[in-house]
């Protein structure tokens, strides 16, 4: 199991207080209102859910996945890049149904969000990231299952 983890964070503050932040509290709170958690209000959870539905081994791990070319590791900027190009193509799709439909918007709301959100997926000054946890486990063997 992968998730983007919701809200943003940063090691240096320059997350606190944009628009980026903003959004994944929304998105969270908007999944809080329709009983479907996401992001940080559901992926602690993940390890448990893996073994009760009976994997085994399960682990999870944690990665950084920046919101734009900010960093100065060649890797991490690479992959905070592609990561910008995928939330900027999918931030209407990500945020319409669930601010007009749950949090009450109107879409022209959204769009002018959606765009002060996206102006700060392009500023390098907001040193943001996503958590991303990956949660795996295996299936049993037949000599490992516990048969009730």
């Amino acid at each position: 199991m992968q998730d983007y983890g919701l809200p943003v964070r940063s090691s240096d503050g320059t997350h606190i207080g944009t628009n980026i932040h903003k959004w994944g509290e929304l998105l969270c709170e908007a999944g809080r209102k329709m009983g479907r958690p996401m992001g940080n209000d559901i992926c602690d959870q993940y390890e448990e859910m893996m073994k009760q539905a009976g994997f085994v081994d399960v682990q999870q791990r944690m990665f950084m996945w920046p919101s734009n070319g900010w960093p100065k590791d060649p890797f991490m900027k690479e992959l905070g890049r592609w990561n910008q190009v995928n939330c900027l193509q999918g931030l209407e799709g990500f945020c319409l149904a669930l601010f007009t439909r749950v949090l009450g918007w109107k879409k022209e709301e959204v769009d002018v969000f959606v765009a002060l959100v996206a102006n700060d997926f392009k500023n390098r000054k907001i040193h943001a990231y996503f958590p991303m946890p990956v949660t795996f486990g295996r299936k049993p063997f037949d000599h490992e299952k516990v048969f009730q």
